[in-house]
């Protein structure tokens, strides 16, 4: 097989994008909804019980609950702020029969396919997964060959519709 190679400079907005969707996907159902039910478990407390320790514990679920909500705001934030930091960030991903190997800043990484978890495709990327990792896009917009590309990751990992 020939070896997949794309160098990769995303934008701010396609990396705010990519790793809002994809931290939303990664979550389940509970993880999704602990942020709102705690706001609202918090109103209904103060609501309910206005004074004493339950006033506490209202505020105290909903600064929690509003944390939750907030919580990929900030770490996306701070991954751009310590990108733009960096001066940037190009990497250059190569998918081959051994996995994947990515290269920033002169360090090189390789990743065999047993440690990519998923994979599957967004309207303007392709993203993968390594284990115990966010998943990482590549934009469409530097993939010569997308059938190319979602044949390999169908075939070496689980492709996720």
């Amino acid at each position: 097989m020939t070896a997949l190679r794309y160098e990769i400079a995303l934008t701010d907005d396609e990396l705010r994008t990519a790793w809002l969707t994809e931290d939303r996907a990664r979550r389940g159902f509970l993880r999704r909804s602990i942020g709102p039910a705690l706001v609202v478990f918090g109103l209904g407390t103060l609501v309910s019980q206005p004074d004493g320790t339950a006033r506490l514990l209202g505020i105290a679920a909903v600064a929690w609950g509003l944390f939750q909500l907030a919580r990929p705001f900030l770490v996306v934030a701070q991954v751009l702020k310590e990108r733009r930091a960096r001066g940037g960030d190009e990497v250059t991903v190569v998918l081959d029969d051994d996995g994947i190997a990515l290269t920033r800043q002169g360090k090189s990484m390789r990743a065999p396919w047993k440690d990519v978890t998923a994979a599957g495709q967004r309207d303007t990327y392709v993203w993968y997964e390594l284990r115990g990792q966010h998943r990482a896009p590549i934009p469409l917009r530097v993939v010569p060959d997308a059938e190319a590309l979602r044949a390999l990751l169908r075939e070496k990992t689980r492709w996720v519709a």
